[in-house]
């Protein structure tokens, strides 16, 4: 049995809890960054600026327009989401380098929030090289330049977290609107949460490489500027940036499974093997709620616990280790 190395409790608060200890380099919760690509400096633009800033993100409003952001100013280490407002300038698409530091800010993990007129861009060849982050084309019925919309939730997409809290339907003046074709993608396709009157997707979600793409039907910020003030448009942005995806909730439950599975063996004793799935849901419980660092203190529990189960003879190395092992990976996938 190998010989453990006990650290002592401050220190283990530290690490867990985020706090500075003996130079340790350690995870403290910190609010979700979002850095918003303007297509104008509006009153719409400016509202949902405000809204983010309440729901209590870290938002930064990029001091050019989306089509003079180069991938650079700023740069977007250290952001958790970007939101780009595409309506006033759909004639100006983004630069390839552009471009291709959002695909790839996606790829290890970021929130892309996007709306028309991207489908048209690419539809019309304008703006082509982030293909996977544009989830419908143009054109549709539901094409129309200040016009009220009615949105409605596809039926069994209520509980998806980008429409948490959002009516089942409602309407909205929308500054313009083309809920274009979906587009199919033979790997992770796109899933629609709500359609337009014509039944075309209005808001469409897609996960791509680590990262979650988030599209809405409307383009902002034309000749008025009022879709960006309506309080169910702000809940959908706030909701598209908090969303962090079903990967974490799977991983979490691949490990709860794996915890389980060594009790039916007889590799655990049924209450040992309860109080680590409670950690586990707890620390689920509170992803659901938003609460980063009290998840990843549980999760940290949980690893603490499993090994003074390895240390007393309770558990072999090599079936706990791999628990411990899968704990650390969902902390890591929690921090990003």
């Amino acid at each position: 049995m190998r010989k453990r190395l006990r650290l002592p409790i401050l220190v283990v608060t530290a690490v867990v809890f985020g706090l500075s200890f003996m130079g340790l380099t350690v995870y403290a919760d910190q609010p979700r960054r979002v850095l918003i690509l303007p297509d104008a400096y509006t009153d719409g633009t400016v509202a949902l600026l405000e809204a983010l800033k309440s729901a209590g993100f870290d938002v930064t409003l990029c001091q050019v327009v989306k089509f003079k952001w180069d991938g650079t100013n700023p740069h977007l280490t250290g952001f958790d989401a970007v939101i780009h407002l595409n309506g006033a300038t759909s004639h100006t698409p983004l630069s390839i380098e552009a471009q291709y530091a959002l695909v790839d800010f996606v790829k290890n993990g970021g929130n892309f929030i996007g709306s028309q007129f991207n489908g048209y861009e690419q539809a019309d060849k304008r703006q082509i090289d982030m293909p996977d982050l544009v989830l419908q084309l143009w054109p549709h019925p539901d094409n129309c330049k200040e016009c009220e919309m009615e949105w409605a939730v596809v039926p069994g997409q209520e509980g998806h977290p980008v429409l948490k809290d959002v009516p089942g339907t409602f309407t909205f003046f929308a500054d313009a609107h083309d809920a274009g074709p979906l587009v199919e993608f033979p790997v992770n396709p796109a899933l629609v949460l709500m359609t337009s009157p014509a039944a075309g997707p209005a808001v469409t979600v897609r996960e791509f490489g680590r990262g979650l793409v988030v599209n809405f039907s409307f383009a902002t910020n034309t000749s008025t500027d009022l879709t960006l003030q309506d309080p169910n448009i702000q809940l959908l942005y706030i909701n598209a940036v908090a969303w962090r995806g079903h990967r974490l909730e799977q991983s979490i439950e691949i490990l709860t499974d794996d915890v389980r599975e060594l009790v039916t063996d007889g590799a655990l004793k049924p209450v040992q093997g309860f109080f680590l799935i409670l950690r586990l849901k707890i620390a689920q419980r509170q992803l659901d709620e938003g609460h980063r660092r009290a998840a990843v203190f549980l999760l940290g529990k949980f690893n603490y616990h499993t090994e003074d189960l390895i240390y007393d003879g309770s558990l072999v190395e090599s079936e706990g280790q791999p628990l411990i092992e899968a704990a650390l990976k969902i902390i890591e996938d929690i921090k990003q």
